[in-house]
């Protein structure tokens, strides 16, 4: 039941929490120490293949997809009377 002035729904007051910033950090950090000290030209073509697919699913954007499907057309200016397909005729 809506009542007013309610806070159902609204964001809390609570401040971002700094562990998750300098945890965010710190795996950056081992990140790209891993990434540079591995040597491509060691890696088999199926590791290499593997390692691009990972390493993609961070680089490209994820895409959206939008559902633009339209049914049917419709003119601009209708200058009969629309007839109702479902109606029976006897």
């Amino acid at each position: 039941m809506f009542l007013p002035n309610n806070k159902y729904g609204s964001k809390g007051k609570r401040g971002k929490g700094r562990v998750d910033a300098e945890l965010k950090d710190q795996l950056r950090v081992i990140t790209k120490e891993i990434l540079d000290s591995i040597n491509v030209e060691e890696l088999t073509r199926t590791q290499k293949i593997t390692f691009l697919k990972s390493s993609l699913a961070y680089l490209l954007p994820k895409e959206l997809i939008t559902d633009t499907y339209i049914n049917e057309d419709f003119p601009l200016f209708i200058d009969d009377i629309p007839v109702n397909k479902e109606e029976k005729k006897f």
